[in-house]
């Protein structure tokens, strides 16, 4: 099934918050970073990043990608992704962000993933750049 994706514009990230909303929440919960909902929406509006939804062949939402370009790293960042079958559309999205992120002169496309998720995308021709570990403080008494 062929899959198509949309950048949403800053002015019209309210029209769909109410769809994307809840796969990006998931994404922020298992990526560890202290920004809320609404800091993300609030970047999104202020085009600090951008927003993608993953469309269907009948214009239903399967998921969506919040992505930023990063200059000091010569890449294209996937910051937060979520959705339902992942698998079926992850090519069809792995293809545009190569074309984005060459027409905008860089070299390639990175991603924050977590471990799972890594392993299927390495079946899909990327590799494993950096390995973000972390440990828990532990404050004593």
């Amino acid at each position: 099934m062929p899959y198509r994706v949309e950048g949403v514009p800053p002015e019209a990230i309210g029209n769909c918050w109410a769809t994307v909303a809840m796969d990006i929440a998931s994404a922020l919960s298992r990526g560890g970073d202290r920004l809320s909902l609404s800091d993300v929406r609030k970047r999104l509006e202020e085009r600090a990043c951008m927003l993608w939804v993953v469309l269907d062949e009948a214009d239903d939402y399967c998921g969506c990608l919040v992505i930023h370009v990063m200059p000091q790293r010569d890449s294209l960042m996937v910051w937060l992704m979520g959705g339902t079958d992942f698998d079926a559309w992850h090519q069809d999205v792995q293809g545009l962000l190569q074309r984005y992120a060459r027409e905008h002169a860089l070299s390639k496309v990175e991603a924050y993933v977590r471990p799972g998720l890594s392993r299927k995308l390495r079946k899909s021709g990327w590799r494993t750049a950096n390995v973000l570990v972390a440990l828990d403080a532990e404050i004593r008494v």
